[in-house]
């Protein structure tokens, strides 16, 4: 695949997520439970600092938003960049921008209620508190971050170093050859969520005691839609594997009362997962 027409379909994205884990080791407890129990190097004592809905509540857009942001985009380094199609990008930045405000609206929340938490840990902590384990009410609300951070796929043709022509050529290839890779790579990932959901499928219809939602067809559903938008490369392999899924997209009702079409969809799917 050419590296002007992946610039064309595709751009790397990076979720910037920071919250205040309410959390901290201390070593004075940690000695002393050691102490007690005539023991070294045992473990780490980890004080809860704050108990509070709130955070609870931020912590669970947060994973909303990062499992969100992992099915919608696809693996590119090792660096937690990940890259997502231009056709998915405005319903990305949209849910983002929602996880975004949820998180906010909570964060305003706790931070009026910051200071009253404390006076409660005060006492539920007793001799363990430590103000110092807290930050500044002026700095708590910095704790918390939730931001997508867009970049261009770096081009071959990119460089502008001061170099003989004969190594701006070798650089070139490399990176030609790296983004083959994590193109590679990002296919591999497609591929795996699509053998994990058929992979489901079969357990399910293996087993005739088995219960099963409409779901069960619903994601395999969800993969013939989105497989076409992922598939920035063009890959004709990824191209029939979707058609062959569209031979599973079936009525839930006909498998759960129809043994003979159970098998027959059953034996497709075994079919299909061998060809991932």
């Amino acid at each position: 695949m050419e590296t002007q027409s992946l610039k064309e379909k595709v751009m790397i994205v990076n979720l910037h997520i920071s919250q205040w884990g309410a959390r901290r080791y201390d070593e004075k407890v940690t000695r002393e439970i050691e102490q007690l129990h005539q023991t070294e190097e045992a473990g780490r004592f980890n004080k809860r600092l704050m108990k509070s809905y709130l955070l609870d509540d931020i912590a669970s857009t947060v994973n909303k938003a990062r499992s969100y942001h992992r099915n919608a985009t696809l693996p590119w380094s090792d660096n937690n960049d990940r890259i997502i199609t231009t056709d998915k990008y405005f319903e990305y930045v949209m849910t983002i921008g929602k996880y975004t405000m949820e998180m906010n609206q909570l964060v305003e929340k706790f931070v009026a209620e910051y200071e009253e938490l404390k006076e409660k840990e005060k006492i539920r902590l007793n001799s363990m508190y430590r103000e110092e384990d807290y930050p500044h009410p002026t700095e708590i609300k910095d704790k918390f971050k939730l931001k997508a951070i867009f970049m261009p796929i770096a081009d071959a043709n990119d460089f502008r170093v001061n170099l003989n022509d004969s190594m701006v050529e070798v650089m070139k290839q490399q990176l030609t050859e790296e983004l083959e890779n994590r193109v590679k790579y990002a296919n591999e990932d497609l591929l795996d969520r699509v053998r994990k959901v058929v992979n489901t499928m079969i357990e399910k219809l293996s087993d005739t005691e088995s219960k099963f939602r409409d779901s069960l067809v619903g994601n395999i559903e969800n993969m013939i839609e989105i497989l076409p938008i992922y598939n920035f490369s063009n890959n004709e392999h990824i191209k029939n594997v979707t058609e062959r899924l569209k031979t599973l997209s079936v009525n839930p009702d006909m498998l759960r009362n129809n043994e003979s079409f159970r098998k027959d969809i059953l034996k497709k799917a075994q079919e299909i997962v061998k060809t991932i």
